[in-house]
């Protein structure tokens, strides 16, 4: 890939709008808000951490930032995340709704979610 968003990551006004908030997904079933709490509170500080169940039995997380910058950015999109040594797959809210074309606010497709990320940075 030629490297997802890179070139407009030194503020070509494109992506002026630093998201907030993040979606995590592939979490332990098991997790708790206060696990996430701590494992994130160590790049910023947090507003908000939501955990929710899905019918398919896996658990998707989310996560708001009090005041979030382009490097904090970068470390949420770029650096792999483990939570119990499992590894967690860090989303914003626009590549979750870019991926989920049409679909109006259901978390209805993570049925057949077959790990092969092309994130292609790098």
């Amino acid at each position: 890939g030629s490297g997802c968003g890179a070139a407009d990551a030194d503020g070509g006004g494109t992506e002026g709008d630093v998201a907030a908030r993040y979606l995590l997904l592939d979490l332990p079933t098991d997790c708790t808000e206060l696990e996430l709490q701590e494992y994130f509170s160590a790049f910023a500080v947090i507003e908000e951490v939501t955990l929710k169940a899905l019918n398919s039995g896996k658990v998707m997380g989310s996560v708001k930032f009090a005041d979030p910058t382009v490097d904090l950015r970068n470390i949420m999109m770029r650096e792999v995340h483990k939570l119990r040594g499992r590894r967690i797959s860090v989303q914003t809210w626009k590549t979750q709704k870019l991926q989920g074309r049409g679909g109006c606010g259901g978390y209805g497709g993570y049925g057949g979610y077959g790990y092969g990320y092309g994130y292609g940075y790098g």
